[in-house]
């Protein structure tokens, strides 16, 4: 005879710490041949209890198995080399393995934080073998360094030598680590230029990567006019839009013109010259000038959406030049979702066979249906996946995640059930079989309140600023919600009750009606 213990499957949450996961003992018993032979006084000699020790090791972010570090347990076990993700120790020793409880701890491998995982290891019996599974999920480091590639936005070239990298009032050279830096080109013929770049975390296992910084120089020899900052936020709906570029251009006769800066992320901050303003009139003796301009910005997200608008800007100078005007202005982008009212819908009726005979109740005779009760919502018809996806956007960006919440509110992946749910027709409905009526069948269907909803527009609150361009094709999107009402019972196929038929059925002196169930969908 064999028995056998199952080691259940492990669901561990994996956080900025490394979380282990021990399973339990799998036991099996020795096999006939496995045994010793008889002695002649008839007594059977086991073999030794096996224990084993089986251990993963796998990125805490990837999930993906890490090879070529060392592996050591406290005690006296020996330390093991991962290879493929696993390692493993056996051993038939009882006094070396059994009874104990190890804990794991790895070396050897700068790309990960320090983490441990125990397991204990039941005492076995004679014939016996156990294997313990540890799980080491290991969090990475984050020190992946940064080049950067300075860029001019007219295309004019910086060179290494023009150019100084501070991190607060230190001056540092690549390769960089996260954090922020304030870059200072000084070339020779053009204004110093002042340029911020911050630099985010990344995995120390990573190929440096490459930031690219764009800057724009303005020619020393240019009339000394102000510099104008324009910066703010984006939002959707309310809640950060994170870009991977934000594009800032002039805008002249109602057209795009020149590129004047690029950011990133969800703030933007760009220096622009005066000289872009064109002057307000303004009052003879006033002792400053009002100047206006419009520019044209062009978000394009991580899905590669563009969303572009335009945006007046007004400012107010001393007309001395060379003074810093500043134009803060919060862009939130609205995504607009319509509600139809709700209607009742219901699925195509089963036809159910009730087969049951009143004879001679003249209070009439209920009868029960028997079927699967839902609750909950879901959704009942899409398009929006489709939809979204043809407009070049996945699920995580923040457009389809807002869309894909407007389009679902309260919607779960599936209706609960409660199975052996009863309906009964005189409680529920008011209904009975009426005195010499033979019920035959009933049609049985799912009700449910529907409500249509569908993305109607895309809008901007920013005052002064107009949608230029924006994925068009997310409008009309769509989903209809289903929310379980119950059953819906009717269509009552009755007939004349015969001699014949109600003795023939046997349905029993008391009249107590029988009852047709309804399968669940």
């Amino acid at each position: 005879m064999k028995k056998k213990n199952f080691f259940s499957g492990f669901n561990a949450k994996l956080a900025l710490t490394a979380v282990a996961l021990t399973g339990a003992l799998l036991t099996g018993c020795y096999k006939d041949d496995g045994l010793d032979a008889s002695t002649p006084t008839g007594t059977t000699e086991l073999p030794a209890a096996v224990y084993t020790i089986t251990g993963t090791v796998i990125d805490g972010e990837t999930m993906a198995p890490i090879s070529g570090i060392t592996v050591s347990a406290d005690k006296i076990l020996s330390s093991k080399t991962v290879a493929n993700g696993g390692f493993s120790y056996s051993s038939t020793d009882d006094g070396v393995i059994g009874g104990n409880t190890y804990t794991f701890s790895f070396s050897g491998n700068t790309y990960y934080e320090a983490g441990s995982a125990s397991v204990a290891v039941t005492k076995l019996n004679a014939g016996e073998s156990g294997v313990y599974p540890v799980l080491l999920a290991l969090q990475p480091t984050y020190n992946g360094t940064y080049n950067l590639n300075l860029v001019e936005t007219s295309g004019l070239t910086i060179d290494a030598s023009e150019y100084t990298i501070q991190q607060g009032e230190t001056s540092v050279s690549a390769p960089l680590s996260a954090g922020t830096y304030l870059i200072t080109v000084t070339k020779e013929g053009y204004k110093t230029n002042y340029t911020t770049v911050e630099l985010p975390k990344l995995r120390t296992d990573a190929d440096t990567e490459t930031k690219t910084v764009y800057v724009t120089l303005v020619p020393e020899e240019e009339e000394e006019v102000g510099t104008v900052h324009i910066r703010g936020e984006l939002k959707m709906n309310g809640s950060y839009y994170s870009a991977k570029s934000i594009k800032i251009y002039s805008y002249e006769n109602s057209e795009k013109g020149e590129l004047l800066g690029i950011n990133e992320g969800y703030t933007y901050d760009f220096e622009v010259s005066e000289a872009y303003f064109t002057e307000v009139a303004t009052r003879a003796e006033a002792t400053t000038t009002n100047k206006t301009a419009t520019f044209y910005f062009e978000i394009v997200d991580q899905d590669e959406v563009t969303i572009a608008y335009t945006k007046e800007y007004t400012i107010t100078t001393s007309g001395q030049g060379g003074s810093t005007s500043d134009a803060d202005v919060t862009i939130n982008f609205q995504v607009g979702i319509t509600a139809s009212d709700p209607v009742t819908v219901q699925d195509e009726a089963t036809t159910v066979t009730i087969d049951i005979c009143n004879d001679d109740e003249t209070s009439g005779l209920p009868f029960t249906i028997t079927y699967t009760k839902k609750e909950g919502t879901v959704v009942a018809e899409s398009d929006y996946e489709e939809v979204l996806s043809g407009a070049g956007m996945t699920s995580g960006n923040t457009l389809y995640d807002l869309i894909e919440a407007g389009l679902t509110p309260e919607a779960s992946s599936e209706y609960t059930t409660t199975p052996n749910s009863v309906w009964n027709s005189k409680t529920d409905a008011g209904y009975v079989i009426p005195v010499n009526y033979w019920l035959q069948t009933v049609d049985v269907a799912y009700s449910y309140t529907q409500i249509s909803y569908e993305v109607s527009s895309i809008t901007i609150t920013a005052e002064g600023a107009e949608l230029t361009e924006y994925p068009t094709a997310v409008i009309g999107a769509s989903s209809k919600l289903n929310t379980a009402n119950g059953i819906v019972v009717d269509n009552y196929v009755l007939d004349t009750v015969s001699h014949s038929h109600s003795h023939g059925h046997g349905h029993g002196d008391n009249q107590n009606a029988g009852g047709g169930i309804l399968e669940s969908e």
